[in-house]
């Protein structure tokens, strides 16, 4: 850990006629001038930002990034929202089979002629991208390929076969999201991060990850039919808004067995603002483990101490106040309720 140790600074270098500040100040005026946020999908996926797109296993995670990636690629508008055609480099990490099925069954969907090369890069192997040499390879790669050409997105799917590191550990998941900035950086791109979702509803893994991400979306399924992709979090635009979707069938031709290889396609229906009361869950997963523990305990409830002790043993680590503001926060939001002495889940 480094510390500051400087003593009193000269301030008459400032006047000096050569000075060249290395922080440039902007007024009101030449701030207001900028550039706005610039959009892939307006309003929905960002340039050159990091996006965390989370489900449990089988929400559908990877049909929705295919069908935003050819969205992307294709320049085909979203549910009405304006999309700016642009490269993709899509890492299928778990392997080559399942994406080639997907991805065939969405060219046919939207009837790609067979020799078009498309506008999506694929790789079917994992990047480790905590290792310097995967990394650094990775992007010279895609350079090579492209031989200059911009790039809009990077997919990388999933996030845990990319990531040897500990998904709980804070100073883990920071080096990950720094390996993610590098890629931003040097192919002026963003980076969407497809993860897994925690037996509490929260993305898995240390919170320094959807700290850092400019757009969470969280994927669930829906009676087995379809699917919601709810965005959590939007840095430069409205959050709440809920994707609804459903999937369509396409038949690539018969097996082995003479029966149809039916893949499905996901298709976005409608976009709505998160129903009133729905989104009013616990934020994060320090309340997410507290209303858990609190959930799962007898229909007496919990003291406080002895709440805090079911706390302190999921998460590992006796964090008081960790603890006391997830408390604070689920009373404030009456998700909990403190009766004779006890906390109770509501």
């Amino acid at each position: 850990m480094s510390y500051i140790s400087i003593g009193k600074i000269d301030k008459s270098a400032a006047f000096e006629a050569d000075f060249e500040p290395r922080f440039k100040l902007r007024t009101e005026k030449e701030l207001i001038s900028l550039p706005g946020p610039q959009w892939l999908v307006k309003h929905l996926i960002p340039t050159n930002s990091l996006i965390l797109m989370y489900g449990a296993p089988g929400a559908g995670k990877s049909h929705i990034a295919l069908a935003l990636t050819q969205s992307i690629a294709n320049g085909y508008e979203i549910l009405g929202r304006r999309t700016n055609k642009a490269k993709i480099v899509y890492v299928a990490a778990e392997g080559a089979a399942g994406a080639s099925n997907r991805v065939e069954a969405h060219r046919v969907y939207r009837n790609i002629p067979e020799d078009s090369e498309g506008d999506v890069l694929y790789l079917d192997c994992p990047v480790s991208l905590l290792h310097d040499g995967d990394l650094e390879d990775f992007v010279l790669a895609i350079v090579h390929k492209l031989a200059g050409q911009d790039i809009g997105l990077v997919f990388i799917d999933t996030l845990s076969r990319c990531f040897a590191g500990d998904e709980n550990r804070a100073d883990e998941m920071a080096q990950l999201v720094s390996a993610c900035q590098i890629i931003q950086r040097e192919l002026g791109c963003s980076v969407c991060l497809v993860h897994h979702e925690a037996k509490q509803g929260s993305a898995r893994g240390s919170t320094v990850l959807p700290g850092a991400a400019d757009t969470i979306i969280h994927v669930t399924p829906t009676d087995g039919k379809g699917f919601e992709a709810v965005i959590e979090k939007q840095k430069d635009a409205a959050d709440g808004l809920v994707i609804s979707g459903h999937y369509d069938l396409v038949e690539l031709g018969i097996d082995e067995d003479g029966e149809p290889i039916e893949v499905p396609v996901a298709l976005f229906d409608k976009i709505s603002p998160q129903a009133k009361g729905k989104n009013n869950g616990p934020k994060g997963r320090n309340q997410a483990i507290a209303l858990e523990v609190l959930s799962e305990a007898s229909v007496s409830g919990l003291t406080e101490e002895d709440w805090q002790t079911a706390f302190t043993e999921c998460i590992g680590s006796d964090n008081r106040r960790a603890f006391r503001e997830a408390k604070i926060a689920l009373l404030k939001r009456k998700l909990v309720s403190e009766i004779g002495g006890k906390f109770v889940a509501n």
